[in-house]
């Protein structure tokens, strides 16, 4: 049976992840909605409003209507006679609505369909098109210098075309966020933040870790957590997080909740809580009358050490009985057998969450243990898992590598499990240790701990031929030295191309001098992009940070971007 409660930060998680597309913005603002159900609520709405066909006026009021909001919220924080946990709220709901803002301008579904519908209407011309209404429209910090902006095209733009009018929009509120971001927002929000914060004020991410401290001091308010909130927790590298307070099992379950990988209906005691039968019996649906009561332990099911069959797990438990059997997974922690493992491997005593499962007995059960992405070994048995683990049975075993033929091996439904499973450890993008069950003719996973880590090849060389793919943003074919930059404090040679791992307003004096552009993140409405068409120079983003790592070696090599297509290559006698 499915759980039918379904919170509304679940329903806008949803939203966020697919139809934000800049994962980093989607993070923070998925977290701002876990501080204030109000930004939660506006978040939901107006992803499902952008999400139809809207006009251009439709869309500047939207985008009008969450500037407000981040003014609004950023005066209360401002006008604040003391610094509290009320203030502090204040100035992340403001950045929160800014970066709804920044999402939504720049990084999400409705612009990108935007931009793809004006390379049909206009073509193989639409980056020509685009750099017209941007010399037309200029930025704030073109307008600062004394640059001359050169328009070698004719007018022949339909500036009431919807299209025109909408990217238009798109552009004016990039350069309000600019501004309204480096004159008022960051130094003050900054500022305040290590006021209210000073024993981590020298942290490098400060907004994040205090976000996420008031994130799990308001989910930690309850005694009992259902798996979708900690699924939603999973997608924002909070590992560390979950698995001190929700233990190593119920992250795993939760990372598969993530992929939508079907599992039972489950909830988590968290570390450190004591819940009665009677606060149970309200949260967990009157119809299920029989569970597994699982250990989740802040040191299991980890990279390194699984603690497999170290704590105590139940099956088939009654309703009635729950709460003595919660108590005696939570005694498991003083077994002796634990014990000794602990001191063989030197790690640190563990504190104990319960996951709560509705239990029943499955047609066939079964683990998994991943060789690589692409393989490894299948066990299983008829019934639950019990005997399968205890080593009760001998199982039957499938191995799957790509040299084997599996033709006669279990399937459901039409597919190979061995196959759903490496399916699963794709999703994962890591090598998996699983538990799973075929129930109600369907694969439900019980469990779910990294193998191993994969050894990643860490040579740097490109090869001659290779070329690196990025984000068309404005036109022109260059060739020229290439010089990467951490910082705009650093200093730039005129005439090379500039290569960053993203650019703002402290980086136009090195852009002016640019012979061209390369960024690793950004779309086609970010900063480097508007400025270089601004600027008339070559410019392609969002390249990725492995290639601007690689490029970034090659330091003042020869390099040919054509920013028509989005193409970087190094010439062949620099290699």
């Amino acid at each position: 049976m499915q759980y039918s409660n379904v919170k509304p930060i679940i329903k806008t998680s949803n939203e966020i992840f697919n139809f934000i597309t800049d994962e980093y913005l989607a993070k923070k603002i998925l977290l701002g909605c876990f501080i204030n159900d109000s930004f939660n609520n506006d978040v939901f709405l107006k992803i499902k409003f952008l999400k139809k066909d809207c006009d251009s006026k439709s869309i500047d009021d939207t985008f009008i209507d969450i500037h407000t909001k981040t003014i609004k919220y950023f005066n209360l924080a401002k006008n604040s006679s003391n610094i509290n946990l009320k203030t502090v709220k204040n100035i992340l709901t403001s950045l929160s609505y800014f970066y709804l803002l920044e999402a939504f301008d720049e990084h999400c579904k409705f612009n990108d369909n935007l931009i793809e519908k004006i390379k049909i209407k206009f073509k193989n011309d639409y980056l020509n098109v685009i750099s017209k209404v941007d010399k037309l429209f200029l930025s704030e910090d073109i307008k600062s210098t004394d640059v001359e902006i050169i328009n070698n095209f004719e007018d022949k733009i339909d500036y009431d075309d919807e299209l025109i009018k909408k990217y238009i929009i798109l552009k004016k509120w990039q350069d309000k966020q600019h501004n309204f971001y480096f004159k008022q927002l960051e130094n003050f929000y900054k500022s305040l933040l290590k006021k209210a914060y000073p024993e981590i004020s020298n942290d490098d991410d400060l907004e994040n870790n205090i976000l996420t401290k008031l994130v799990f001091k308001i989910i930690n308010k309850d005694k009992i957590v259902d798996i979708d909130t900690i699924s939603v927790l999973s997608k924002l590298d909070l590992k560390q997080e979950i698995v001190d307070n929700f233990g190593g099992k119920a992250y795993g379950l939760a990372k598969l909740k993530s992929i939508k990988a079907k599992i039972p209906l489950t909830f988590v005691i968290p570390v450190n809580k004591n819940v009665t039968f009677k606060e149970l019996d309200k949260i967990i649906p009157k119809e299920i009358e029989k569970f597994s009561i699982r250990s989740s332990a802040d040191i299991e099911d980890g990279e390194k050490y699984s603690f497999a069959g170290m704590f105590d797990s139940y099956l088939n438990i009654k309703r009635a009985d729950i709460i003595s059997y919660i108590d005696k997974v939570k005694n498991s922690i003083k077994n002796k057998r634990l014990k000794s493992y602990i001191k063989k491997n030197n790690l640190k005593k563990p504190n104990m969450a319960v996951v709560i499962q509705e239990f029943k007995e499955p047609e066939k059960s079964g683990i998994w243990i991943g060789n690589n992405l692409n393989t490894g070994i299948l066990e299983y048995t008829d019934g639950n898992g019990e005997k399968l683990v205890s080593g009760k049975v001998i199982p039957k075993q499938e191995i799957w590598n790509n040299k084997i033929d599996n033709k006669h091996s279990l399937m459901i439904n039409n597919h190979y499990i061995g196959k759903e499973l490496i399916n699963l450890q794709k999703k994962l993008k890591t090598i998996c240790d699983f538990e799973w069950m075929i129930l109600d003719n369907q694969l439900v996973m019980l469990q779910f701990r990294p193998v191993t880590t994969k050894i990643l090849n860490k040579s740097n060389n490109i090869s001659s031929d290779s070329l690196i793919k990025g984000i068309p943003c404005s036109p022109g074919k260059i060739e020229g030295k290439l010089q990467f930059l951490n910082s705009p404090q650093e200093s730039f040679k005129k005439g090379n191309i500039l290569l960053a791992w993203i650019t703002d307003p402290d980086w136009l004096p090195h852009m002016i001098k640019a012979k061209g552009v390369i960024t690793a993140s950004g779309g086609f409405l970010c900063h480097a992009g508007i400025i270089c068409r601004e600027l008339n120079i070559p410019c392609v983003t969002g390249i990725g940070g492995d290639a601007i790592k690689k490029l970034s070696i090659l330091d003042n090599a020869t390099v040919i971007l054509d920013a028509d297509n989005g193409l970087i290559s190094i010439k062949q006698d620099e290699l």
